[in-house]
């Protein structure tokens, strides 16, 4: 029988507006074509907080890891394929798209959600649902006009428009400046920072770091700390394969292979190799 044929991938990194620049990395842009068939993607821990708009897909779908997680599937039926996905501490299952389709991601800085919209990330942290659930009717008038314009790149711009609006009327509650250049500094060296240093580097407590920290950008530096390297990781290993997991564990910050190990069943609930096994680097044209 003939092998399975791949979908066909087109991806595009698009930089926002520089207002909106200390708060979003970028907005993504994913064409594909699955060719009929499933296609699915893993929904692992992540640092990271997105906002997803789908469209012209014919089915999104949501599998979830019945041992860890409880059941999510996508309302079909929902006025718009807009979907939220906050920091997750653990991996929650497959996602899954079939049909042609075109996926608008917001790649949110680890202040940006908070800064943007003023809710504080922790609310939605291991969450994955409609935006319906956190935001107001207007979303669905946004979904439809980036669905109605002409070009992709229009849409992203109405998007930008939208966001940049969003955040010159933000009436901020107490916000600690010092958390944006604290999540900064952690991920410029992959989590491997120490959270004492790092408070005193801030000119803050302990206690204050951890307090700010856990409400603008969702969970405390320790976890985010963790989820940074694991990434890390899990980006080593899918684009060097060869490379061997001690190696991969002294450089990205772990004591040895054991250390590694356990982060990686504590947020996979399944070993390096076994979780690897499931993802494979993806066959896209940037």
């Amino acid at each position: 029988s003939l092998p399975p044929m791949q979908p066909d991938i087109h991806t595009e990194h698009i930089l926002p507006h520089i207002s909106l620049q200390p708060f979003i990395k970028y907005f993504g842009v994913r064409t594909m074509d699955t060719l009929g068939v499933d296609f699915p993607k893993v929904v692992h821990a992540e640092s990271e907080m997105q906002l997803n708009f789908f469209f012209h897909c014919k089915m999104a779908d949501y599998l979830h890891n019945k041992n860890i997680s409880p059941a999510y599937s996508f309302d079909h039926n929902n006025d718009t394929h807009c979907y939220y996905t906050g920091i997750q501490t653990f991996t929650k299952g497959v996602s899954i798209v079939k049909g042609p389709t075109t996926i608008i991601t917001v790649h949110f800085k680890p202040v940006g959600f908070f800064y943007i919209f003023g809710i504080s990330p922790k609310e939605i942290v291991d969450k994955h649902g409609e935006t319906a659930e956190i935001f107001s009717r207007g979303i669905v008038i946004l979904y439809e006009q980036i669905e109605n314009a002409l070009k992709v790149r229009q849409g992203v711009e109405i998007l930008g428009n939208y966001l940049l609006k969003k955040l010159s009327n933000r009436k901020y509650r107490y916000k600690n400046p010092g958390i944006s250049a604290a999540s900064n500094m952690l991920i410029a060296c992959k989590g491997n920072y120490s959270i004492k240093k790092l408070a005193s580097d801030c000119n803050m407590t302990l206690q204050t770091l951890e307090t700010n920290f856990t409400d603008q950008v969702g969970v405390v530096p320790k976890e985010f700390c963790r989820l940074l390297r694991f990434n890390h990781v899990v980006n080593m290993k899918l684009y060097n394969s060869d490379l061997s997991w001690t190696h991969i564990a002294h450089s990205c910050g772990f004591f040895d292979q054991t250390h590694l190990i356990k982060d990686f069943k504590k947020l996979t609930s399944l070993s390096p190799k076994n979780f690897m096994d499931l993802i494979k680097p993806p066959l896209e044209k940037f």
